[in-house]
């Protein structure tokens, strides 16, 4: 780039809305929190659709029908016609049959959006447990957010005998357009800090067993992509929690 250019480049730089993640606490910021959640769980309905069809099931089931078709009406070249057409009829069915399979995903969203913001309250696992809602703004514009679950900490005097509190996330996404750009580790490191400056001592730290986004509507075959998905998220966890322990945080678990 030439010296004329770099003003101009910096002025674009400059013009850019700023990145923060914090804790969300406004009624609206909460909403639209909830609505990037299930946003996130409806999405997970195309997820599961393409785990069933580039399965070998499917992909055999849908040869096995295709040959059977060209073998019960080819005649002879002028056949093709119909044989195309009735093709794509029987295809366009078992893709309806798919999304009719994958449709739980979308009943799970729909579920979650009608709790409102008392879905945040609901995911405390007793009255003592704190529910904290971090989220990442572009702009003024919410692309990410996660769900904490915080237990109480152990009485001064009972840090020794009791077991270190287990902080959970119960919900973490990201706006579609802004995922695989680093929101959502730096939601994740945000996370571990809050809980250190909260705790002030070790905790273990990890996704909850029934996470929202946990809820499977397919049988064990279709869900290799979540599983997947799940072991990269914990695997970034993993990441995040060592560097945080190298910076002089808390051991976690």
């Amino acid at each position: 780039s030439t010296p004329e250019q770099m003003p101009l480049k910096a002025d674009l730089l400059k013009d850019l809305p700023p990145l923060t993640t914090k804790p969300l606490s406004s009624e609206d910021d909460l909403k639209e929190a909830l609505h990037l959640i299930t946003d996130s769980l409806a999405q997970q309905r195309q997820v599961a659709s393409k785990s069933i069809i580039v399965s070998p099931a499917f992909l055999s089931t849908w040869v096995g029908i295709m040959a059977w078709l060209f073998h019960l009406n080819y005649r002879s070249p002028s056949d093709l016609g119909i044989i195309a057409t009735t093709g794509s009829g029987i295809t366009m069915a078992l893709l309806l049959v798919v999304k009719y399979m994958c449709e739980g995903y979308v009943r799970h969203a729909e579920s979650v959006a009608s709790e409102g913001l008392l879905w945040f309250a609901n995911q405390k696992k007793s009255e003592e447990d704190d529910v904290l809602v971090l989220g990442t703004k572009y702009g003024d514009e919410l692309i990410g957010t996660l769900v904490l679950r915080l237990p109480p900490a152990p009485a001064k005097g009972d840090e020794e005998e009791e077991e270190a509190p287990k902080v959970e996330i119960v919900a973490w996404t990201v706006k579609l357009k802004f995922r695989h750009k680093g929101i959502g580790r730096g939601l994740l490191e945000q996370a571990i800090k809050t809980a250190s400056e909260h705790y002030k001592r070790s905790f273990k730290f990890g996704f909850a067993r029934e996470h929202v986004h946990s809820k499977r509507v397919l049988i064990g075959a279709f869900n290799g992509m979540f599983t997947r998905r799940e072991k990269l998220a914990a695997k970034m966890l993993k990441e995040v929690a060592l560097e945080a322990s190298r910076e002089g945080a808390p051991d976690r678990e």
